[in-house]
């Protein structure tokens, strides 16, 4: 299972960014302008397994940069996309169900002044 990178492929398929250019797994790059509306998808632990069901539930952080208002509105769109989604698959995860754990917030700004929100996911894959 690779989530995170199914998950950001997902994304640019709904038109949400695209790979390598504005939506990245795990970080950002270093050189990224503080202009550009990006998106990153991180794993980022999960709840315990259902047994012997074998279903998992990790859980996903998605954090959004660009100017404020980009920011946001990147934010909001994916967790329009994804919060709630019907049972899909999602490259090689069989994904049957994604809740936000929180609306979209503010997190601050990185060191060169994009603005940045995060989201965090709950996804149930499996069964």
């Amino acid at each position: 299972m690779t989530l995170d990178t199914d998950l950001a492929t997902w994304l640019a398929g709904q038109g949400l960014g695209t790979l390598a250019s504005s939506l990245f797994v795990a970080e950002f790059p270093q050189t990224l302008d503080p202009a550009t509306t990006a998106t990153m998808v991180t794993l980022t632990g999960g709840r315990q397994s259902d047994w012997p069901r074998e279903v998992l539930r990790p859980t996903v952080q998605v954090v959004t940069h660009g100017s404020y208002s980009a920011a946001r509105d990147r934010a909001w769109a994916i967790h329009a996309a994804l919060d709630g989604r019907d049972p899909t698959v999602m490259g090689s995860t069989d994904v049957q169900d994604v809740r936000a754990l929180q609306a979209p917030f503010f997190i601050g700004r990185d060191q060169r002044g994009a603005a940045r929100f995060s989201c965090n996911f709950q996804f149930w894959i499996g069964g």
